[in-house]
């Protein structure tokens, strides 16, 4: 087991398993070209991300299942929400409450219901987070000022922009209870009907991918790590709002990390968590995945 919390170099090939911390403790996360991790479950072929500080294991599908626009309108802060409150407002708190379900919310909701409704026992209910933490970054960018309020069509970058496009120091803490997305309140927002989620920004970075440079305006891409799709996927992390148009995080076909406008359409793939009690046998590899002790498993989707 090695120690990599700070993660200087994405896209330096590195593989294994590494420690972190995240909201309940230490996590165990997944790094490079592993191919040890494979879970088949619900008729799906999963991968394992990480374990989670509460023990429980979160997956995210090899593929996608389908796409999606993350939210139908941009011009507003409050599209960067996972969910999101009321468009126009003039506060902070107005426009990210969570009052109303992303067009990518609704989407997963569905999938949920549809394919993992009957496997919901193995299933636990968990943090999924959606950062709209403001960056402390302000000033002028090219030929854009950054007020950063975080509401209507001002400017604004959010606390991911500075920690994974400028620093490259990703964390897999959720600073904000309001943006722990769970089902019950004991470990987050309850906001949510069903406990699914999309992979973060810092995750694809702690697995091996690299964010591209909001300074420099550099990237690296890197095909050899496990999360990495020849296609263009959706993360759950705002990026910024920026020339009025709302950006969130996508995982690209170059395997960096950069943002698009919420209004694309992209690749979904998504995460859930089992719970911690969970018999895992096999061993991992895609031609003998792990699979939940005494649960048949129908032929994958």
């Amino acid at each position: 087991m090695s120690d990599d919390t700070s993660v200087p170099n994405q896209g330096d090939g590195t593989k294994g398993i590494y420690s972190s911390v995240d909201d309940f403790g230490t996590t165990y996360y997944f790094r490079g070209a592993v191919d040890n991790n494979y879970l088949s479950f619900a008729g799906q072929m999963w991968r394992i991300v990480r374990i989670n500080g509460d023990g429980s294991i979160r997956i995210v599908t090899q593929d996608s299942v389908g796409s999606s626009v993350y939210n139908t309108s941009y011009n507003d802060n409050a599209y960067v929400g996972y969910m999101y409150g009321t468009p126009g407002s003039s506060s902070y708190a107005e426009t990210h409450k969570n009052t109303n379900d992303s067009t990518i919310k609704a989407y997963l909701d569905n999938w949920y219901n549809s394919n993992l409704s009957s496997y919901a026992n193995y299933i636990e209910d968990t943090i999924y987070c959606n950062d709209r933490s403001i960056s402390s970054i302000t000033g002028s960018m090219g030929e854009l000022t950054f007020t950063n309020e975080g509401y209507g069509t001002n400017n604004t970058l959010y606390m991911s922009a500075e920690r994974n496009n400028t620093n490259h120091s990703p964390s897999l803490k959720c600073s904000n209870v309001n943006d722990r997305f769970t089902v019950s309140t004991s470990k987050g927002n309850g906001a949510l009907t069903v406990p699914i989620g999309l992979l973060t920004t810092d995750e694809v970075a702690f697995a091996g991918a690299y964010v591209n440079d909001l300074m420099r305006g550099t990237y690296i891409t890197n095909g050899s790590y496990y999360l990495y799709l020849s296609d263009w996927c959706w993360t759950m992390t705002p990026s910024n709002f920026a020339g009025g148009d709302a950006y969130v995080d996508v995982v690209i076909d170059g395997g960096h990390v950069r943002n698009t406008l919420v209004d694309n359409f992209n690749a979904v793939r998504p995460v859930v968590s089992l719970k911690s009690d969970v018999e895992l046998e096999g061993t991992g590899t895609s031609d003998n995945p792990f699979v939940i002790s005494g649960v048949s498993e129908p032929s994958h989707q």
